[in-house]
């Protein structure tokens, strides 16, 4: 059980640490490392802007890298809490039918909003 509880925890913490690194890099894109036309408008001109030698452009991949490492994360939070994620979806739900169909919705939504870029690139 003590092994268990470790591994909720390293997971847990690498989650968060994973949210603040990307909330971190999604401030110094927005505010530090800016969109051309706001360089133009600060700066009137356009200038090149980096932070510890990285532009917005490597800032961004490192950004969706820790992003894939969370949904990975994610999902073996998800994994290792099921049985309690289930007991608590069936008490807050009596009814099988409409835990169904709650479901179906909630995975539907899911699947579209995670699809959603690939859609739209057609």
């Amino acid at each position: 059980m003590k092994n268990k509880t470790t591994i909720n925890f390293v997971i847990d913490a690498s989650m968060f640490v994973c949210i603040m690194a990307m909330a971190g890099i999604g401030f110094l894109m927005k505010f530090v490392l800016m969109t051309g036309r706001e360089r133009w408008v600060k700066y009137g001109r356009n200038v090149y802007l980096s932070f510890l030698g990285m532009d917005r452009h490597d800032w961004a991949t490192i950004h969706l890298v820790i992003g894939f490492v969370l949904l990975v994360l994610l999902v073996l939070h998800t994994i290792f809490h099921w049985k309690m994620i289930m007991s608590m979806y069936c008490k807050l739900i009596d009814d099988q039918r409409t835990r169904r169909i709650v479901a179906s919705v909630f995975l539907i939504v899911s699947a579209v909003l995670i699809l959603f870029p690939f859609i739209m690139n057609l």
